[in-house]
């Protein structure tokens, strides 16, 4: 009922890993062995092709599946740090796409303070610091500010503290 009549198929060791359940050789196929990344995208290809009956890859493009287990590029703000701050902060954020990213402060009331990121970035991991100034570069009153990010769809807000 879960496969609609799909085919499925369990392999019996960590497939992200390098183990093997334990097995002290590792496995072989065609005489070669299924060790470390290659080896599992060997083992992939095999099980596509003879199993399930789909075509090799013939594009000549060494493309690497995605394999479970793996941690996929996901759209994310984290949590300023340190928080409270005095001086400067770091703000890491994760782009799961080429995209338009803005980061903007704002004071408790909604007034905008800064614009931190305002540019079209890479896919992964960034980081935008703030060192507790406005826009014309003057210090800020210590206090709660909320820092939001937008790129494209995806829109997330914190809080930080800064104190004097």
């Amino acid at each position: 009922p879960y496969f609609n009549g799909g085919k499925c198929t369990f392999f019996n060791f960590d497939f992200a890993g390098t183990g093997y359940c334990g097995e002290s050789a590792p496995l072989k196929a065609g005489g070669s062995a299924l060790d470390g990344e290659d080896g599992r995208v060997a083992l992939m290809q095999f099980v596509l092709e003879d199993l399930y009956g789909l075509p090799p890859n013939t594009s000549g493009v060494n493309r690497k599946p995605d394999l479970p287990g793996r941690s996929e590029l996901k759209w994310a703000l984290h949590q300023s740090s340190p928080n409270p701050f005095r001086g400067s902060t770091e703000i890491r954020y994760d782009v799961a796409d080429h995209e338009t990213v803005k980061i903007k402060i704002y004071s408790p009331t909604g007034q905008l303070v800064r614009t931190l990121v305002n540019r079209r970035v890479e896919p992964g991991q960034h980081t935008a610091s703030w060192n507790g100034a406005n826009s014309s570069g003057r210090p800020v009153a210590d206090g709660i500010y909320f820092y939001k990010m937008e790129a494209g769809r995806f829109k997330a807000t914190r809080k930080m503290l800064l104190l004097k």
